[in-house]
């Protein structure tokens, strides 16, 4: 059988690896934005949802590969903030901080909040675009709490602050991780919509 072949909308290659490895068990070929030589892939994320956000993403690849396009926005909220930083998650602190600092920053924020109160929930939303003008988006939630130190070696963006129910960090969980997260959430629905389609 001829593998169909899917783009993933993103540089970000935790992200990527992510994806491709809850997509394993499919029999799409997953490719990256680096798997092309394109010009023009940076999309200003200007939606006011995440869904705004992942279209935008996915129409644009979709429209300079010719293939069926997977972006995502996803996001934490943080509830005692008044569910920010939301869709601005990657920028927040200032679009020059590295991961650690976003961290760092957002422990400050909350430095008086107490522990019950830190209540928080990633939310992600994955939307597939189809050339010719198709597109569906399914959507996963986290949920947990801000820890109140960085903890764990694994994992990527806000995951070492990130604290579920057991207490431990995602950061702190290894592959355990891939199967609660809110992208796995979303990648689940997802494939039912991946296993319909099987072109190009």
């Amino acid at each position: 059988m001829i593998q169909s072949r899917l783009v993933v909308a993103t540089s970000n290659q935790g992200k990527l690896n992510e994806i491709r490895t809850l997509l394993d068990d499919t029999n799409w070929l997953i490719l990256g934005l680096a798997d092309f030589n394109l010009q023009d892939t940076a999309i200003i994320e200007t939606g006011n949802s995440y869904l705004e956000n992942a279209l935008a993403k996915a129409n644009h690849i979709a429209k300079l590969t010719g293939i069926m396009t997977l972006a995502d926005d996803s996001g934490l909220e943080v509830n005692a903030l008044g569910g920010s930083p939301g869709v601005v998650t990657a920028r927040f602190g200032g679009p020059l901080l590295n991961d650690n600092q976003r961290c760092q920053y957002l422990l400050k924020l909350l430095s008086d909040i107490p522990k019950q109160k830190r209540q928080a929930c990633f939310r992600a939303v994955l939307a597939i675009s189809v050339p010719g003008g198709l597109s569906f988006a399914r959507e996963g939630i986290l949920k947990g709490y801000i820890a109140q130190e960085i903890r764990g070696e694994n994992g990527f963006g806000y995951d070492p602050i990130f604290e579920i129910q057991d207490g431990r960090t995602l950061a702190e969980m290894g592959t355990e991780k891939q199967q609660i997260s809110h992208r796995f959430k979303a990648i689940k629905a997802i494939k039912k919509v991946l296993l319909d389609f099987h072109h190009d």
